[in-house]
Formats: C-alpha cells, sequence, structure tokens
C-alpha cells in the first residue's frame, strides 16, 4: 500500500489486520477513527537513530540550523513525546 490513507481505508475494510507505523500516524488514526486501537510495541523493534529521529525543514545551509540544533538538543524526551502528541490531538485531520 503507498500510504497510510490507504492502509486506514483496507483496515476498516478488513482487507489487512493492522499496519505499522510511527506514532503520529498511529495516535492520529486512532483518534480519527473509534474502531481503531494503536498499540504500541516498548520493547521488540531495534531501530537506528537514523530510522526514528524527528526534522526540522529549513533551507539548505540555513543560519538557523545550529540555533535549532542547540534548542531541540535541550529538550528532554519526555518533553518531546508531551509536545508531539499535543500537536497531533491539535491537528485538523484528528478532530
Amino acid at each position: 500500500m503507498d500510504n497510510f490513507p490507504a492502509m486506514r481505508v483496507a483496515l476498516e475494510s478488513g482487507m489487512i489486520d493492522g499496519y505499522v507505523s510511527e506514532k503520529p500516524e498511529g495516535v492520529s488514526a486512532e483518534t480519527a477513527n473509534n474502531n481503531f486501537k494503536m498499540v504500541e510495541f516498548k520493547a521488540g523493534f531495534k531501530t537506528s537513530d537514523d530510522d526514528t529521529a524527528i526534522a526540522v525543514g529549513v533551507a539548505k545551509g540555513s543560519e538557523l540550523t545550529p540555533k535549532i540544533n542547540e534548542i531541540l538538543s535541550g529538550i528532554s524526551e519526555d518533553e518531546q513525546t508531551k509536545i508531539m502528541d499535543t500537536a497531533i490531538k491539535n491537528q485538523p485531520a484528528a478532530k
């Protein structure tokens, strides 16, 4: 399947039993459809930082990059999770 909307349709129709996604998609799908339940695996998956990193988009060579990296490095993992969860719940598609 090409994208998450297609996976959501397949899940709702019973074509598939579930799919694997990053947390924002799981929370968003669960919020948008009461028939869905996100299950978070705390153990069992090993990933590299490259596969699970969060990105901030700026122009290549931007003078903002060092300052953004400095600020991001000062935010704890727990606070990052809280910020992400709030952003996901406030996005228009999740309402």
